[in-house]
């Protein structure tokens, strides 16, 4: 997977993002996820642009969709320590 580099500092910040809230909704992470400074980033994904970066990273699943059809967005690893409990 190759994408421009402030697209992967998003990308793992998302992670980072995961890992400490949980299932969270595309927008969520657009408004909420900050660089390592506490700012948000600056040009930041649309809605669309952020779910198809997403999809393309196998780390994330879409765990299922709000009554807006907005993706929520989980990590694969936590998904699969679930369903082995």
């Amino acid at each position: 997977m190759v994408m421009r580099r402030k697209r992967v500092h998003f990308i793992q910040s998302c992670l980072q993002y995961l890992l400490k809230s949980g299932p969270t909704t595309t927008i969520e992470l657009i408004d909420n996820v900050r660089n390592n400074r506490g700012k948000k980033y600056h040009g930041r994904p649309s809605v669309s642009e952020l779910g198809q970066l997403l999809r393309m990273d196998k780390r994330f699943v879409v765990v299922g969709l709000t009554t807006e059809s907005i993706s929520l967005w989980s990590l694969a690893d936590e998904l699969a320590m679930e369903e082995e409990e």
